[in-house]
C-alpha cells in the first residue's frame, strides 16, 4: 500500500532539486500544490501580539546539492497536543528530528507514491524544516504510537482565518502503520479539534486521482469529493500534468457523523 498523502512537495526543496519550485517575489512560495516546503511568511504579515511573534532570521545550511537557507526553530505559536485511543497528535519539535523522518524521505518507496524524488538530508535541515512553522498559520505535527512512543507520521495543517478553512495534508512513513485505521483516528481527533477548538468552518485536501488510499481514508471521514482539478500537478518522472481531486468537510456535516474521535 502506498503512502498516503495528499499533495506532492511538502518536504524541503530547493532549485538545485528536480521538481523544486522558487518563492515568489513576496517570500512566499506556491499554495496550490505546496511546492515549497521552506515558504517563508513575511514578518510584516503575521498578526504581531508582541516580542515574543516575532520571527528568527534567516539560516543557511549545507546539503548534498549546495547550500539552502532555512529558518531556525519556532519556540513560539500554539502548542497542539491531543491523544486518542491508541495514538498522540502534537506539534512537532526540533527534538522529533529523528533519523526516522529522514528515511522516510530518503526512501523512494515512501516517495516516489507521493510524486517527490527520495532525497537524502541532514538533521539540520529536518530541524530548520521543522521551525519553518509558524503554528500559527502553518502546523506540523506528528503522529505517534502511544504504547510505544514511535513517531509513524505527519500532517500539515495550512489555516486561512478570514475564511476559516484549514487544509490538510498527511504522510503515514511507517508501513506498519498502513491499512490500520491510524490515519483515520488521528485525523477524526484533529478535525473534531480544529472544527471545536480552533473556529474552523471547512476542512479541505487534495489528492492525487490515482491515491486510492488517501481517497479511501478521506471518503471514510466523510469528506465530499467536489471537483477535479484538471492537470493541476506535475509528475517528478516525466513531467506529465497530472489531476486532482478536491475534497471538502463542512462543519455541520461533521457535526452529523455518528463517527466521533476516542477521548
Amino acid at each position: 500500500m502506498s503512502p498516503m498523502w495528499d499533495t506532492t512537495a511538502l518536504f524541503p526543496s530547493h532549485p538545485g532539486w528536480p521538481g523544486a519550485s522558487t518563492c515568489n517575489g513576496e517570500g512566499v512560495g506556491p499554495h496550490r500544490d505546496m511546492r515549497s516546503a521552506v515558504r517563508q511568511i513575511p514578518e510584516k504579515n503575521l498578526p504581531h501580539r508582541g516580542a515574543s511573534c516575532r520571527l528568527p532570521k534567516m539560516a543557511t545550511f549545507q546539503s548534498g546539492t549546495g547550500k539552502i537557507s532555512m529558518r531556525p526553530p519556532q519556540t513560539t505559536g500554539l502548542q497542539i497536543d491531543m491523544t486518542t485511543k491508541r495514538f498522540r497528535i502534537r506539534s512537532l519539535t526540533p527534538l522529533d528530528a529523528s533519523q526516522h523522518f529522514l528515511d522516510w524521505i530518503a526512501d523512494p518507496n515512501v516517495m516516489g507514491p507521493l510524486n517527490m524524488p527520495a532525497r537524502r538530508l541532514t538533521s539540520p535541515e529536518i530541524v530548520a524544516y521543522i521551525g519553518s512553522f509558524d503554528r500559527r498559520r502553518r502546523h506540523l505535527l506528528g503522529m505517534f504510537d502511544k504504547a510505544s512512543t514511535a513517531h509513524f507520521g505527519i500532517v500539515i495543517v495550512e489555516i486561512s482565518e478570514q475564511h476559516r478553512l484549514a487544509k490538510l495534508a498527511y504522510l503515514i512513513g511507517d508501513e506498519a502503520y498502513r491499512g490500520k485505521g491510524a490515519l483515520r483516528e488521528c485525523l477524526s481527533a484533529l478535525i473534531t479539534y480544529l472544527f471545536d477548538k480552533h473556529g474552523i468552518e471547512k476542512i479541505t485536501a487534495h489528492v492525487e486521482t490515482g491515491n486510492t488510499p488517501s481517497i479511501r481514508a478521506l471518503e471514510a471521514l466523510g469528506l465530499r469529493r467536489e471537483g477535479t482539478m484538471r492537470g493541476e500537478i506535475r509528475s517528478f518522472r516525466d513531467g506529465a500534468r497530472l489531476d486532482q481531486y478536491f475534497y471538502g468537510l463542512l462543519k455541520p456535516e461533521w457535526e452529523g457523523r455518528a463517527l466521533m474521535p476516542q477521548k
